[in-house]
């Protein structure tokens, strides 16, 4: 018998260089990512899930807005924007950066994280030379943070430049800049100034700040062009 008010389940615990990794699983067999010690939830999975209704979402409807190209994710949590991206772009090629080699292996063991060719992980602070000397990307994804906090290159406006740089023709960036962190407007305006146009969008279920570069889309045909379980993310958008 399974008493309604028994607790959820912690699955592991592990000390790192970078990381207080804590996986706690949910009653309905949803595991969640925790790294510090803010609540703040860096992944989350259940086995079969098409969405999250979270920002990770977010950071999977831009392939309508981008060429074809490879995709560059710097930050990886749990890995579940790979997840999602396999789930529902699985013809797109995934490079990743994660400088915590423990939580690349947790993430393939609680969070659905694919072992797949097309899934390339680097295991190296994510501004490394791997990741500026290589070909251009479609488009890039930046969730990165150290004990709840900004890290430090990303309040550097020369990293946006170098960033921008990065990026194929008509590509786009999207930044998760959470909305709890007292730097979150001061980092908005360093990508503000490098990219000039940029779309923002305020996350109603965890007051996450999400900023993506060029002009803003068609709407319509932005939500015509997405998975079903993915329309609602385009809501919320607008510009910065």
């Amino acid at each position: 018998m399974i008493w309604p008010w028994k607790r959820n389940k912690v699955l592991l615990k592990r000390t790192t260089s970078f990381n207080a990794i804590r996986v706690v699983q949910e009653k309905d067999g949803t595991n969640l990512l925790y790294l510090d010690r803010s609540s703040n939830i860096h992944s989350i999975y259940k086995r079969g899930m098409e969405s999250t209704e979270a920002y990770w979402d977010d950071f999977c409807i831009i392939p309508p807005l981008v060429k074809k190209g490879k995709v560059a994710i710097l930050g990886l949590g749990g890995g579940t924007s790979v997840y999602l991206y396999r789930k529902h772009w699985p013809n797109i090629v995934l490079d990743c950066w994660e400088i915590d080699k423990t939580l690349v292996e947790v993430a393939k063991v609680y969070f659905g994280f694919p072992d797949e060719q097309d899934v390339r992980v680097n295991i190296e602070n994510a501004f490394s030379d791997s990741f500026f000397k290589s070909p251009p990307y479609s488009s890039i994804i930046i969730d990165l943070f150290l004990s709840g906090k900004f890290i430090p290159e990303l309040q550097d406006p020369l990293i946006w430049k170098k960033i921008k740089n990065k990026l194929s023709p008509g590509g786009r960036l999207m930044v998760n800049l959470s909305g709890k962190n007292d730097k979150c407007l001061n980092v908005c305006n360093l990508i503000k100034m490098e990219f000039q146009e940029l779309c923002i969008k305020k996350t109603k279920e965890a007051s996450n700040v999400l900023v993506m570069s060029g002009r803003f889309p068609n709407k319509e045909k932005w939500i015509k062009d997405l998975p079903e379980c993915l329309k609602n993310r385009v809501q919320d958008w607008g510009i910065y």
